[in-house]
Order: structure tokens, then sequence, then C-alpha cells
């Protein structure tokens, strides 16, 4: 007969546990975990910043609601925590608070790849932002130069649509919004 050895197990981490981490540390709740995140390469943050400034200034152009870029919390009502790339929150939602993090359901959640997260930002995350309903959520990449615009329905997210360099992407959730793919990565060469 084998002998049954204890496995060792934890309670999941919680949102009390997510908020007691040290400011300085960046990290996400995920599926009961705490998630650290190293900090973004150059490549990365060019890319959320361009992306932050096309949308802050149609926005801004519109008065049509808040964009913000990470580090930002956003409680999701899954219990979740993330720090997407980049939010959207429109007009309507401006109701969520938006205290020091937001808690509640943004309009559009952007997510830059890394490599060490892209797992987790095509499943993990993708799943965990349906799931709470979110209108809209962008996945760029980089290394091949795509935007993912995945796009609630009853179901949870379509199929994505996949915008390369000559493309031109558009949002549901933000009118007239036209963003070349070509300016998304203009800066890395």
């Amino acid at each position: 007969m084998v002998p049954m050895t204890a496995i060792e197990t934890r309670p999941p981490a919680t949102v009390e546990d997510y908020l007691a981490l040290p400011d300085d540390v960046r990290a996400e709740l995920l599926g009961g975990e705490i998630v650290l995140n190293p900090s973004p390469d150059s490549d990365h943050q060019a890319i959320a910043g361009t992306i932050y400034w096309y949308m802050r200034s149609h926005v801004r152009s519109t008065g049509g609601g808040r964009v913000r870029i990470a580090p930002f919390d956003i409680h999701l009502p899954t219990g979740q925590v993330v720090q997407p790339d980049v939010v959207f929150i429109g007009k309507a939602q401006l109701s969520i608070d938006l205290g020091p993090h937001v808690k509640g359901v943004p309009d559009l959640l952007i997510e830059v790849l890394s490599p060490g997260g892209a797992v987790r930002d095509r499943i993990v995350k993708r799943d965990a932002y349906a799931q709470s309903g979110v209108p809209e959520y962008w996945l760029v990449d980089g290394t091949t130069r795509t935007v993912d615009v995945y796009r609630l329905e009853a179901r949870g997210y379509a199929n994505p649509l996949v915008h390369k360099v000559g493309h031109v992407i558009t949002s549901r959730v933000l009118p007239d919004l036209q963003l070349p793919v070509a300016a998304v990565f203009e800066e890395l060469g």
C-alpha cells in the first residue's frame, strides 16, 4: 500500500490580499491568484502610448468619455483585478466608480502582448473580460503587427476581427474613431 502524502493547498487570494500589496508592486488578481507583472519593455510602451494618444485625442474632440493608461486597476464584477494597458470608459458609463481605480465594467480594454503574458492575455484575461461583460477587447501583437478586436455577443466574444498594417481599426464603443494599424506600430521602426 502506498502511503498518502499531504497535498499543501492555499486558499485563493482575495481582493483584500491584493490591496495589501505594496504600492510599487505591479500585479493582477486573476482566478484567485496574484500574478506579478514585470515592467513592460520599450516597444510595449510605445505601442500603448500611441493607442492612448489616438484615443485620448478622439475622446477630447468628441467629449465621449475617459481614457486611462496602465498601471491602473480595474476591479471587475467577477472579483478579479486587472491592469490593462489602455482603458476607455464611455460617457454613459462614467457613473461607475472612477476613484483611485475603476470598480465596474469599462467599455473597452486593450492589452499589448508581452512575451511572458501572451497566454494570460489571449485566454485568461479575454475570458474574464467576456464574463464581466466588457463590450470590446483589443489584443495588440507587436511581433505580428496585428490588432485583434473582440466584440461581445450573447455567448461571449465572437471570433476577432484581425487588423493588419494597411487596415484601419474602428470601434463599436468609440464611434468615428479611425485608428490606422500602421500608426500603432510606427515607433517600432
